[in-house]
């Protein structure tokens, strides 16, 4: 991942801390100051508790893994699970697949081959769009999923089912992707 396309901007929720900031130092010079001496006045340590109060809320409310949303129906988690995997996104992948110990297996074994994939690989593959073939209902729940990329129109096949309450993508199931062990 390249550092070049944030370069001149500011993170996401700058905005919104800079206003809540803002208010902050506002309200601290509003309030009764005592200030005696070298002692920092009162108004200055509510300002400093607040932005780090603040700071720490913004971090804690964005927690990895914790920000995606679980697929409504098999396409859904098919979709995610593509995306994800060829941008080379395995944390936002595993959360689309299975969550048993086969699936984490092939997983890992998709994301060594990603990873030794060389640059120009890994920026076609994130550049490129992933067109939709065909959807096949699964009898017992779920979808058969055929898909190719566009920068190459071999066929590949997943499949997205119901597993403890979510719809997940199930490696053990017929994969049939470049990079599937």
């Amino acid at each position: 991942m390249t550092v070049a396309p944030f370069l001149g901007r500011k993170p996401a929720g700058f905005a919104a801390l800079s206003v809540v900031c803002s208010f902050f130092d506002t309200l601290s010079n509003c309030l009764p100051v005592v200030n005696r001496g070298i002692v920092p006045s009162y108004g200055w340590y509510m300002k400093i508790a607040a932005q780090i109060g603040l700071v720490l809320l913004l971090c804690g409310c964005s927690a990895p893994g914790g920000s995606y949303t679980p697929a409504e129906n098999a396409l859904d988690a098919g979709r995610e699970f593509i995306a994800a995997r060829q941008k080379g996104d395995f944390k936002k992948a595993a959360f689309y697949a299975g969550h048993d110990a086969e699936n984490g297996t092939r997983l890992s074994l998709m994301e060594k081959a990603y990873l030794a994939e060389s640059p120009e690989e890994k920026k076609r593959d994130a550049d490129g769009s992933w067109l939709l073939d065909q959807v096949t209902d699964i009898q017992g729940g779920g979808a058969t999923i055929q898909y190719h990329f566009s920068y190459d129109k071999t066929p590949r096949t997943i499949t997205a089912i119901r597993q403890q309450g979510l719809w997940v993508v199930d490696l053990t199931a017929n994969q049939t992707d470049r990079r599937d062990p």
